[in-house]
This record gives structure tokens, sequence and C-alpha cells, in this order.
């Protein structure tokens, strides 16, 4: 026989398999039982479930439910769940999957706030301070003061344009698709 968990299985007659020599928190060795303790164990835990739980409920050794309720139909049903599905295995891919989802949403939401308020921000200042701001831009380029000034103009009308287009477009699809709601 090999080592057992936490202890060394001893050979010799058959009267001896299952007995275990394990030490103590002192490092005194001591037999037992692992059938024994392993019923006990089951017996204690059968003995807490069904104080925590207000209500009489037979458990199997593996801790699964023996009958789930009075009608037979939900005994068998329940045992053919434990039989096909993995439930520790699935409630185990349902809360990975839940807390990378979890970690996902609050990581964008954040990138979100965080370009929502830079915008903001920088949207403030860019509007108060519009005018230094273009001197600044003005100083920096390295066209001629002429060629800058028709930059900038193109600039502007590009910008007013798609305002405007947008706007367009909008009060064009409003006209068009308004009867049909009518």
């Amino acid at each position: 026989m090999g080592a057992g968990a936490g202890g060394l299985v001893r050979g010799g007659s058959s009267s001896d398999r299952g007995q275990v020599e394990e030490p103590d928190d002192r490092g005194n060795a001591f037999r037992s039982d692992r059938r024994s303790a392993r019923t006990a164990r089951d017996r204690a835990a059968r003995r807490r479930s069904r104080k925590g739980s207000g209500h009489r409920s037979d458990t199997s050794r593996s801790g699964r439910l023996a009958s789930v309720g009075r009608g037979p139909w939900l005994a068998a049903f329940s045992q053919w769940i434990e039989q096909k599905v993995d439930l520790p295995a699935l409630f185990g891919l349902i809360a990975s999957w839940l807390t990378n989802a979890a970690t996902s949403f609050v990581r964008r939401s954040a990138q979100e706030l965080l370009g929502f308020l830079l915008t903001f921000y920088l949207l403030f200042y860019l509007l108060r301070d519009r005018a230094a701001a273009l001197e600044t831009l003005r100083g920096l380029s390295p066209l001629s003061e002429a060629e800058t000034r028709q930059l900038f103009g193109r600039i502007v009308d590009t910008i007013h344009a798609t305002i405007f287009g947008i706007g367009a477009v909008a009060v064009t699809q409003g006209a068009l698709a308004g009867p049909m709601f009518w």
C-alpha cells in the first residue's frame, strides 16, 4: 500500500486495511479508520444541513439530495439532472463568465467616463480661450501668414458645411418619414 492523505498506510494483514497512522498536532502517531472517519464526517454534514435548512432532508454520501420532494417525478428529474449535468462545473463556468463580464463592464465604463470628462474639460478651455489658442496655432504653423489665414478659413467653412449638411439631412428625413407615421 502507498501513502495516505496525511499519513502512511500500514501494510500487513487484511485486518489492518483502512488503518492509517497519522500524526497529530504534536507529531505523535495515532491510528484511525478511514471509513469510520468518512462516515462520521458525512453524518456531521447531514446534521448541519438539517439544522441550517429548518426542515429535514435526506442526503447521500456525496452530499447530493436523495429525495427532493414528495412527488416521484421530481425525484426522478433531480436524479437525471445529477447524472447528466455536472452542476459544480456549470456553476463555475457561469461564475467565471459573470466575473469577466462585470470586469469588462466596469473597465469600459471607466474609460467612457474618463473620455467624457476629458472632452468637456478641453472643450471648456478651447471655447473660453479660443483667440489665444488660434494665435498659438498660427505661431506654430510653418506656412506663411496668407496661407495660414486661408487654411483656417477653409477649416471654418468645412465645419459650418458639415453642421448645416447634417441639419438639412435631418429635416429632409423628417419631412419624408413623418407622413408615414401620421
